[in-house]
């Protein structure tokens, strides 16, 4: 008897354990499942912080949790954090390799490092999973943008808009596209689209300002490079931007002091060394020119410009030999160079 009232003890236990852990399941899914609201909605809201939090809270509950891992990768990119976007979207195509948006997440964090041959197969597995799939033709779009390849980027801009004609994204990497193709009455009108719904864009009026700059409205440029400062007077980008914009204008002194600026928040950038470089070879202060463009050059060696202005500051104080090696490796590099610098004021 004693034999059986232990086995019946046992089956008891052994079905209250049971269903403690049926309790226990069910508990840790909906606590996952809220976990994975407040990260959808901190997301939306754009803290990016609280949705990793809590996106990362709901992966603790259940870690097959696919979503919660895409939208943590997403969380992260937007926060500059491209490789632990990258292992989180990895992690989601690891459980769930259908989900397009993993892999249009991956292509994002890729792109934002730079790795673009390993980003555009995974933007190609979006598109070919879901041809209605605006965002991967947008996250396509942005990496075509990075490997120079503008004719692509804007054939999958304009797919991205007419999926989604409101997602201001698109028409802000159809920008850079027409940008980069030389376009730039559209690309700023692109830009300008944003505006009118974004008018506190900061970064949208520096690519505007450089649109102008690239086709030769200068005023137009420095006021929207002004209006980015004002919006973000941190941003290096900017000042540099309105330093070379006002160079270019003559108005040498505000140049100089924009560089400057640029250059305290962010030390030792080649572009904002050859922008100040320019400015003092403007200026005629020709050592200073060549100690700028030198400087420039030995953190990048391929700035074209930065060998055509310190040969040209090299032959303004007649050290000829000095200058025809620079000339020469600038034409070599870039065969149109002397004519963009005179065009610039420099001859």
């Amino acid at each position: 008897m004693m034999r059986t009232r232990i086995s019946i003890v046992t089956a008891a236990f052994g079905l209250a354990l049971a269903q403690a852990a049926v309790g226990a399941a069910s508990a840790q899914t909906d606590d996952s499942n809220m976990e994975d609201q407040k990260c959808y909605r901190a997301f939306n809201n754009g803290d990016y912080e609280s949705a990793i939090y809590h996106c990362g809270r709901a992966i603790t509950y259940n870690r097959d949790e696919e979503w919660a891992f895409v939208e943590r990768c997403n969380a992260y990119s937007a926060i500059g954090k491209y490789n632990d976007a990258a292992s989180d979207c990895t992690q989601a195509i690891m459980l769930d390799s259908r989900d397009e948006n993993a892999y249009a997440g991956r292509c994002h964090a890729y792109g934002g490092m730079a790795n673009y041959s390993a980003a555009l197969p995974d933007c190609n597995q979006a598109v070919a999973m879901n041809a209605r799939n605006a965002r991967a033709f947008m996250e396509r779009c942005a990496i075509h943008n990075g490997m120079g390849d503008f004719a692509s980027a804007l054939a999958d801009c304009n797919q991205a808009i007419a999926l989604d004609p409101k997602n201001d994204s698109a028409y802000i990497d159809r920008g850079i596209a027409y940008d980069g193709a030389k376009d730039y009455a559209h690309a700023i009108a692109d830009y300008s689209q944003v505006l009118r719904a974004q008018p506190k864009n900061e970064s949208v009026y520096f690519d505007r300002g450089r649109a102008f700059a690239h086709s030769g409205q200068y005023a137009q440029a420095i006021a929207d490079y002004s209006e980015a400062i004002t919006l973000n007077p941190k941003d290096p980008d900017n000042y540099n931007g309105r330093c070379y914009a006002n160079a270019i204008v003559g108005q040498l002194q505000a140049a100089l002091a924009d560089c400057n600026q640029s250059l305290q928040l962010r030390p030792n950038d080649a572009n904002t060394l050859d922008s100040r470089g320019f400015t003092y070879l403007k200026l005629g202060q020709f050592d200073s020119a060549i100690a700028d463009y030198s400087a420039a050059l030995r953190i990048n060696p391929k700035i074209a410009t930065s060998l055509y202005g310190r040969g040209m500051a090299e032959l303004k104080k007649g050290d000829k030999s000095a200058a025809r090696p620079d000339l020469e490796a600038a034409k070599a590099m870039q065969p149109d160079i002397a004519g963009v610098m005179a065009a610039l004021g420099v001859s």
